[in-house]
């Protein structure tokens, strides 16, 4: 394992253990991952005492060309209309926004506690963490108006803020913010697994990035799909790299 990618699974540890997420298993991805890995190791195992070795190495190829083509199916297959996470974060958030007179004076009241913990130096992260619905709603609706107004950006600010409301409003067991949660959890997890699948049926090596993406999306597949421990495992990647470098099955004669 290079330095890189260690530190970059460390940041991904840190990030989980900080804010751990539920393992969401959509689509079968990683029962694809395992069967494909399965048949990757007998496609390189393949021999035939009668045959030559340029046609053994040619079968070992096209067992690998159908494992990828197999694997490459399941983003297809196991694909599904996954749930917005802004719709859903949107309406976890109009469920709570101040609509009457009397909320209205509610969340002024919050926004002046607010806002005095601020001037005393207390932690915006640490307020949320501790806020109820009402204040929640309070810092919602001076995001625009004070929080972002006093950062150089803009952006970041708003998108931070806003996930720590969610994940505190999914803390007190709010059945919309917990929904919007899981929709952000299965779009990362659906993304992580998409980019090593389309990586690894591509030929590439799967990059830090999308390894990194999948550990930080679902801890365990990962280290079922990545087992660096594996004895074997160095081996058939080695394999499979030198039967990549023959021409295409389809212009061998």
């Amino acid at each position: 394992m290079t330095s890189s990618f260690a530190e970059a699974l460390a940041t991904a540890r840190r990030a989980h253990e900080a804010n751990p997420s539920p393992h969401a298993t959509p689509p079968g991805y990683a029962a694809a991952h395992a069967k494909y890995r399965s048949a990757i190791r007998e496609a390189v195992k393949f021999n035939d005492a009668n045959w030559t070795e340029e046609a053994i190495n040619r079968e070992r190829q096209k067992r690998v060309q159908a494992a990828r083509a197999e694997l490459k199916q399941a983003l297809d297959t196991q694909a599904e209309t996954l749930a917005d996470p802004a719709s859903a974060q949107r309406e976890a958030f109009d469920q709570i926004a101040a609509t009457d007179a009397d909320s209205v004076a509610v969340a002024r009241n919050e926004w002046g506690k607010v806002r005095a913990m601020l001037d005393a130096g207390r932690n915006l992260s640490h307020i949320i963490d501790n806020a109820d619905r009402r204040r929640l709603s309070a810092i919602l609706d001076h995001l625009d108006s004070d929080l972002v107004a006093e950062t150089d950006d803009p952006s970041g600010v708003t998108a931070e803020v806003s996930q720590a409301v969610l994940v505190r409003l999914a803390g007190l067991g709010d059945e919309k913010a917990k929904a919007a949660v899981a929709a952000q959890e299965s779009v990362r997890y659906d993304s992580a697994w998409r980019q090593v699948i389309e990586q690894t049926v591509s030929g590439q090596q799967v990059s830090v990035g999308a390894r990194t993406a999948l550990y930080g999306a679902n801890i365990d597949e990962y280290r079922a799909a990545f087992d660096d421990d594996d004895p074997e495992a160095a081996e058939v990647a080695q394999t499979v790299e030198q039967l990549d470098k023959l021409p295409p099955v389809e212009a061998q004669s």
